[in-house]
């Protein structure tokens, strides 16, 4: 950055001392103050930190930079590292640790920011009689993974890099070491989630893709067609893929967008309203949850024990997987006429949510401001402002 800047002061004053205007040196004088100005304010002079929250996504949410600022210095910094894809951040609000990735929030250790993580962990294990061979695409703070290992059929679960920063934060392992898991089924992949699926020849039971918001830098290729339909290309005959979104971003016609994309490559879809997310299953074959078998798993205390936390019982997690907000038969009509499509060469559903960023957030500054609409509840499929 510093040689780039270098060339391009070079640059100025070439073209300021070939300029035949009268007034060139004028000009060069002003280049110069405002050089040194930016010189003064820069990091080479000035203490610089970068910012704990995203100011595209928290600041436009705040709705102003006090608000912004006040929100900020509310977050206590436990631990910041620079890595190959962005900045990772562990911070501390009261009694909860946040995960953000550059300055956007992944996770967090109290119910509500955990909750869609375990249950996204959790379904589709459920619905699958005998899930051996599990993929996990990202990790969401570890909290799929955990819900998947709690289960006594998986034979493998590959998981990507981080676990290996936050297990060595906790002891578990030295660095240089490769991390050890409870279960030494677990086995770490460090590699692009998408890369390692298209290259893998192995079939699985179940895929679980713990993907970040569709606007995310280099996450919009979990979304699109071509992606769908590797991980169909990838599972076993009953094989399920659950995946999580936020509504946050979403206006109704970006989901049934993504909706759409998702039944082009899996002919059995389903979902399940979590507050503001849906958890999303997808099969080539019919689901099928047998009433006994999956009473007996529940028995399980690592599962109970989860279930719990999320203030379910065992018939409350049953009556769970039996009331999704659409069936497989409800999709078509739920559709309607939609015939938009997220691929990877017209990624319209990156566009769409990074532009609904600014509409969302300015709507619901008006509404909060007017007072005279109510906020958006959890029990709606979408945002009010769609």
């Amino acid at each position: 950055m510093v040689a780039t800047l270098a060339v391009y002061v070079a640059a100025t004053m070439v073209f300021l001392a070939l300029s035949p205007s009268p007034r060139r040196w004028l000009h060069t004088a002003a280049c110069a103050v405002l050089l040194a100005v930016a010189l003064v304010l820069s990091p080479a002079l000035m203490p610089f930190e970068m910012p704990r929250e995203s100011l595209s996504y928290h600041g436009l949410r705040a709705g102003g930079l006090a608000a912004y600022g006040r929100e900020s210095r509310s977050l206590a910094l436990v631990d910041r590292r620079q890595g190959m894809y962005g900045e990772v951040d562990v911070a501390r609000v009261g009694a909860k640790l946040l995960l953000k990735v550059d300055g956007k929030t992944a996770a967090g250790t109290s119910l509500a920011d955990s909750r869609t993580a375990v249950l996204l962990g959790h379904l589709p294990m459920l619905f699958h009689p005998h899930p051996r061979r599990v993929l996990l695409l990202g990790l969401s703070g570890g909290f799929p993974l955990r819900a998947a290992v709690h289960h006594p059929e998986p034979e493998r679960s590959p998981s990507p890099r981080p676990i290996r920063w936050w297990s060595r934060r906790r002891g578990v392992v030295r660095p240089g070491q490769r991390p050890r898991a409870r279960r030494p089924a677990v086995r770490v992949v460090a590699a692009d989630g998408r890369g390692f699926l298209d290259t893998s020849r192995q079939r699985f039971d179940v895929v679980i893709a713990a993907s970040p918001s569709p606007w995310t830098a280099g996450a919009t290729g979990l979304f699109t067609l071509e992606h769908y339909q590797t991980v169909a290309a990838h599972l076993t005959a009953n094989g399920i893929f659950g995946q999580a979104v936020p509504l946050d971003e979403m206006k109704r016609e970006d989901f049934r967008a993504w909706l759409h994309t998702i039944t082009t490559a899996f002919p059995n879809v389903t979902f399940w309203q979590s507050g503001s997310d849906v958890i999303l299953l997808a099969s080539p074959q019919p689901f099928l949850i047998e009433l006994e078998p999956t009473v007996a798993r529940l028995r399980s205390s690592a599962l109970a024990q989860d279930f719990t936390a999320l203030g379910l019982s065992m018939r409350g997690v049953v009556d769970f997987l039996n009331a999704p907000a659409v069936r497989p038969d409800q999709v078509a009509a739920f559709l309607g006429n939609v015939d938009a499509v997220n691929t990877d060469d017209r990624p319209v559903l990156e566009q769409a949510t990074a532009r609904n960023l600014f509409e969302l957030a300015k709507r619901g500054r008006e509404r909060s401001r007017r007072r005279s609409r109510p906020a958006a509840s959890d029990d709606k499929l979408v945002p009010d402002s769609s």
